[in-house]
């Protein structure tokens, strides 16, 4: 969580992040020119969704933190991942 604390008390207007799963819960934070998004799966099953934050796309990709990947977004700035039941990612990149 230590490595959180500067996204999750950020002062900076909040992105949308939207997603097409209602199942995921997404949670986007601005600090300077790096987004994280906070996405978890609240269901019993495992899913796949896609992510996209309207207006916004990754520079260099997408760090998944935490799980030493990254992703490489769509040319329209999306990404999608999978889920295991009750789990979660946290995404970050530059803008």
């Amino acid at each position: 969580i230590q490595a959180l604390v500067p996204a999750l008390f950020s002062l900076e207007p909040e992105p949308e992040a939207v997603c097409d799963n209602g199942k995921i819960r997404l949670l986007a934070k601005k600090t300077g020119g790096r987004i994280t998004v906070i996405a978890i799966n609240r269901s019993l099953e495992k899913v796949r969704t896609g992510i996209k934050l309207p207006g916004l796309s990754a520079k260099d990709g997408i760090e998944v933190k935490f799980e030493n990947r990254w992703i490489a977004p769509d040319a329209g700035g999306s990404w999608s991942d999978e889920f295991a039941p009750l789990s979660r990612h946290v995404y970050e990149f530059s803008m």
